[in-house]
C-alpha cells in the first residue's frame, strides 16, 4: 500500500493528488536525515550522549520504515522532539534549526492516516487524531515546564504552531465548504432494490475524505470511504424503498480535511426515487392476462413475485405428457434435451398432474399500514398468477378479523380475476405491535409435554400456567374466521397444497397452529409473511 491506506478504502476513483514531484523528492531525502544526523553528531559529543544518539537513531529508522500505518507519524514527532533535546549541549538553542526540516515529514505521516470517522457535527471540529495530538503537546509542554527544559519547549512550540495553523485554515474552509450531489432520478418498484451511480464533488475543490456513515433507505453505498478534490467522485448506490418512505436518498457523510486535522458532518441529497407500488406492476400484468395479451406460460417474471412459483415447482408430478417451446420463468430440470436438440429450439416438459393441483390461498385482508397492504395485494395477485402458470386450481380464502369468505375451486381467468377484485377490499388499519413470539396450540402442548413427570412444585405451577396458556391460545384459535372457514371446508375433502398470505398480527396463533395441523396431515404448507418486520 503506497499511500498507506487499508484496501477497503482504495476504489475506482484516483486519490488525492500526490504532492508535486519535487516534493515528494524532498521528502523522500529528508526521512533519513533525522537519523543521519543523530549518527554524525554522535563523536562529537560525550559517550553518554552518542549512546543515546544512536538509539534514538535506530528506534527513528525502526518506526519509519515498519509497515505499521501509524510508524511514520510517531517517528516524525519522535525526531521533532528528541534531535533538539540530544543536540542542545553541542549548539545550544540552534539545534532548535535541526526540527525544522522534519516537519514536511510530520504533515506527509499526517496525510497518510487521514481518514474520517463515523461521527462528526455540523460544526467543524477537532478530528480524534488531531485531538490526540493536542493533548500530547499539552503535556509534553508541561513536562518541559516541570523539569526546565526550554529547547523542549520551543521544540513544542515549533510542532504546534504550523499544526494549529493548518487546524484553524482547515476548519474555516470546511465550514463554509458543501458537497453537491449529481443524479438521476430513478423509477424504482417498492420493496425492488436497484442500483444507481451518482457524482459527489465538494464546491470549492476541498481535497479531503469522505465516509458514508447513514444511507437512510439506501442499503449500500460503494464505496463507504473514498477521497474527494477537484474531481467529482463516481458512488455506486444501492437502494431498496418503501412505498411510506422518502421519495430521495438522503446521504449522510463525513468530512475531513487532507490531514485529518478537522471534521465536520454535511447531509446531501443524493438520488430521487419516484417509487411505483408493488400492487400496480402485479395489477398490471393480471389485467394483462385477462384481456388475452399474454398467455399462462408468459406470466412469470421480475416483476411479480416468485415465493410461490417456486413454492408450487415442486408439487409437479405425474407423467410426462407432451413438449412445448420454453417460456420465460419454466424450470431448467425440466427442458427436453432431445426435442431441443432436434428442433434446435429450447423446449421443456409438459407433465399431467396429480391431485396436488388443487389447493387453497388463504388470505388475510387487514393491514397496519400502506406498506403492508401493497406487499399484501402483490403477494396475493403473484400467487394468483403463479397457480395459473402451473395450470393449478385454488380455492380463495379470504377473512379479515371479524368475517371470512371461502370460493369454490377457481383456475386460469376465474383465479385472477377474482384476486384483482379481492385486492380493493383489503383494508388499512393500525394494529397492536407484537412483541411475543408467535405460539399455536401444539407449540404449548409441546412445553407443557416436556414437562410432565417433572418432581417438584415449581414444574407442577408451570405446567398450570402452560394449561391456562393452552387454553387461551386454543380460544383465540378457535374463534379465529380463517379456522371457522376452513372448519367449513374440511367436509370438502383434503387440499393438495396450503398457501397462507398474511402479515402475521391479530391471525397470528390462528395460521401457526392451522399450518402445523395442515402439515401433520400430510398438505404441503407455505407462509407468505408480509408483515412490516419480515422485510
Amino acid at each position: 500500500m503506497a499511500d498507506g491506506h487499508d484496501d477497503e478504502f482504495v476504489a475506482s476513483l484516483p486519490a488525492l493528488p500526490p504532492p508535486a514531484r519535487w516534493a515528494r523528492l524532498a521528502i523522500r531525502l529528508t526521512l533519513p536525515y533525522p537519523a543521519l544526523l543523530l549518527v554524525a553528531a554522535s563523536p562529537f559529543s560525550g559517550l553518554e550522549i552518542a549512546v543515546v544518539s544512536c538509539a534514538v537513531a535506530i528506534a527513528y529508522a525502526a518506526l519509519a520504515l515498519a509497515s505499521w500505518r501509524p510508524g511514520r507519524l510517531l517517528a516524525a514527532l519522535f525526531a521533532a522532539f528528541t534531535m533538539p533535546y540530544i543536540l542542545y549541549p553541542l549548539a545550544g538553542y540552534a539545534a532548535l534549526l535541526c526540527a525544522l526540516p522534519v516537519l514536511p515529514l510530520l504533515f506527509d505521516a499526517l496525510a497518510r492516516n487521514a481518514l474520517p470517522g463515523d461521527e462528526a457535527h455540523r460544526a467543524p471540529s477537532l478530528t480524534p487524531l488531531a485531538s490526540s495530538l493536542m493533548v500530547s503537546l499539552v503535556v509534553i509542554g508541561l513536562f518541559a515546564t516541570f523539569v526546565g527544559s526550554g529547547v523542549l519547549l520551543a521544540a513544542c512550540g515549533i510542532v504546534a504552531l504550523p499544526l494549529g495553523v493548518s487546524a484553524l485554515m482547515s476548519a474555516r474552509r470546511l465550514g463554509r465548504v458543501q458537497l453537491t450531489a449529481m443524479a438521476e432520478s430513478v423509477t424504482v418498484v417498492a420493496g425492488h432494490p436497484v442500483r444507481t451511480g451518482m457524482r459527489l464533488e465538494s464546491s470549492d475543490g476541498l481535497h479531503g475524505w469522505v465516509r458514508v456513515h447513514d444511507t437512510g433507505i439506501a442499503s449500500k453505498v460503494t464505496p463507504a470511504v473514498f477521497p474527494i478534490g477537484a474531481e467529482p467522485a463516481a458512488l455506486d448506490v444501492d437502494v431498496t424503498p418503501t412505498l411510506s418512505g422518502p421519495t430521495q436518498v438522503l446521504l449522510g457523510v463525513v468530512l475531513c480535511d487532507r490531514y485529518g486535522l478537522t471534521t465536520v458532518a454535511r447531509q446531501v441529497p443524493a438520488v430521487s426515487l419516484d417509487v411505483v407500488p408493488r400492487a400496480r406492476v402485479a395489477e398490471r400484468v393480471a389485467r394483462l392476462f385477462l384481456q388475452g395479451s399474454g398467455g399462462a406460460a408468459g406470466l412469470t417474471g421480475a416483476e411479480l413475485s416468485d415465493i410461490v412459483q417456486r413454492f408450487l415447482s415442486t408439487m409437479r408430478g405425474g407423467e410426462y405428457q407432451s413438449s412445448r417451446l420454453y417460456a420465460p420463468g419454466d424450470s431448467l430440470h425440466e427442458i427436453d434435451w432431445k426435442h431441443t436438440a432436434r428442433l434446435e429450439r429450447l423446449t421443456t416438459k409438459e407433465f399431467a398432474h396429480e391431485s396436488s393441483s388443487s389447493g387453497v390461498l388463504a388470505v388475510s385482508l387487514l393491514a397496519s399500514d400502506a406498506d403492508e397492504a401493497d406487499r399484501l395485494a402483490f403477494e396475493l395477485l403473484s400467487a394468483a398468477l403463479a397457480v395459473v402458470r402451473m395450470s393449478f386450481a385454488a380455492r380463495l380464502i379470504l377473512y379479515s378479523r371479524a368475517d371470512s369468505e371461502v370460493t369454490a375451486p377457481l383456475g386460469d381467468r376465474a383465479l385472477v380475476r377474482k384476486a384483482l377484485e379481492v385486492v380493493h377490499r383489503i383494508v388499512v388499519a393500525p394494529l397492536p405491535r407484537r412483541v411475543l413470539r408467535v405460539v399455536g396450540v401444539h407449540n404449548v402442548a409441546q412445553a407443557r409435554a416436556r414437562l410432565e413427570g417433572a418432581p417438584g412444585e415449581a414444574a407442577s405451577r408451570l405446567r398450570d400456567l402452560l394449561g391456562l396458556e393452552a387454553e387461551a391460545v386454543r380460544r383465540v384459535v378457535e374463534s379465529n374466521p380463517l379456522s371457522v372457514a376452513l372448519e367449513r371446508t374440511r367436509p370438502t375433502g383434503a387440499a393438495g397444497w396450503f398457501v397462507a398470505i398474511s402479515s402475521m398480527g391479530y391471525d397470528a396463533e390462528a395460521v401457526a397452529t392451522q399450518l402445523h395441523a395442515m402439515e401433520r396431515r400430510g398438505v404441503r404448507t407455505l407462509l407468505v409473511n408480509v408483515g412490516s418486520r419480515a422485510h
